[in-house]
């Protein structure tokens, strides 16, 4: 079959593509129309999706090849998917990531323990810095006094046995929404013989972990609407660090400290120096009890216009981004 190679694009994390991401992807792009002509493809305003004969087409050319992918669905918010699609390529073709693997998961629903309600999270003080609030808050109480973070990891605690648990306490779940979560698996030779706890949906063990979000206007106008995505981020590696990977979340088994960052992406520079200038003088008071962490603001624009390719993500983002907060070793 003609045009396999671009077919397996559209597995279930990439579910919409163009001429312009398929020619990034190092794919040839006149394979969307001849894909279309043979009924696999069908083309939106915006995008080419799936059809259902491709969907099926998907799945034996998959099987033949042994690529453990399944085919995409309809994208709620194509133009969404496509940003996200383009900011995943640029960063894979920006840097090497050496004796490594780099794993990209576009929109990435984060799931943790607890949530709680924005009004109980933080307070902003009169300078407009946040107060966090939510460490008093019975639920992270008791999740953190039942489960210590430096305790023995419990290979037998399953998702399952979590949320019931959590349910028997009547602590409620809480959700992020990430437009891309990139992780980079460093010196994995090494790790190979260490399996992640069931309990790791998101396979974080021995991985550097950058959480990306594409900006919004309303983080200037209502600052709020950041402290509400940064304390959610707080609380999900405080579901980490005490549940799901006690001992070996900041530092792997082999005491090498793992990166947790939370990166909002702009469209252009200029608002990525926009929102450094208006956030970092309250990097320590974003970062508060939930260190070790960095944010950073990192715009498609400087991505794009990188030239060459790093050997590695801390040299790429070095050179391309804007660390508003950073927590440093010891």
């Amino acid at each position: 079959m003609e045009g396999e190679n671009v077919l397996l694009l559209f597995n279930t994390n990439y579910p919409c593509w163009n001429k312009e991401l398929v020619q990034l992807a190092g794919e040839d792009p006149s394979m969307l129309e001849i894909l279309k002509t043979e009924g696999y493809l069908e083309r939106t305003d915006t995008c080419y999706v799936l059809t259902e004969n491709g969907k099926e087409r998907f799945r034996k050319t998959a099987a033949e090849y042994f690529y453990d992918e399944e085919p995409a669905s309809s994208s709620e918010d194509p133009e969404k998917s496509l940003l996200r699609c383009r900011l995943a390529l640029l960063l894979d073709r920006s840097f090497v990531g050496r004796w490594g693997i780099k794993k990209f998961v576009p929109g990435q629903t984060l799931q943790y323990y607890p949530g709680i309600e924005t009004e109980k999270m933080f307070k902003i003080d009169t300078s407009g810095k946040p107060l966090w609030t939510y460490e008093k808050l019975e639920p992270v109480s008791r999740i953190g006094d039942s489960f210590p973070k430096d305790r023995k990891e419990n290979e037998e605690l399953t998702q399952a046995k979590i949320a019931e648990w959590m349910d028997n306490k009547d602590i409620q779940s809480g959700s992020l929404d990430m437009d891309l979560l990139f992780l980079h698996y460093c010196d994995f030779v090494y790790y190979m013989h260490k399996v992640p706890p069931v309990s790791d949906a998101y396979k974080l063990l021995h991985a550097d972990r950058f959480f990306m979000k594409f900006t919004r206007e309303s983080f200037y106008s209502d600052p709020s609407s950041l402290f509400e995505e940064i304390g959610k981020f707080h609380l999900f590696l405080f579901y980490y660090r005490h549940v799901v990977l006690p001992g070996n979340f900041d530092q792997d088994i082999h005491q090498q400290e793992n990166l947790n960052a939370l990166i909002f992406i702009s469209e252009t520079e200029k608002e990525a120096v926009k929102f450094y200038e208006t956030f970092h003088s309250m990097g320590e008071h974003l970062t508060g009890p939930a260190k070790p962490m960095d944010i950073w603001c990192i715009s498609l624009e400087s991505i794009e216009k990188h030239e060459g390719k790093e050997d590695s993500h801390f040299d790429f983002f070095e050179k391309t981004g804007h660390r508003v907060a950073i927590t440093y070793p010891g």
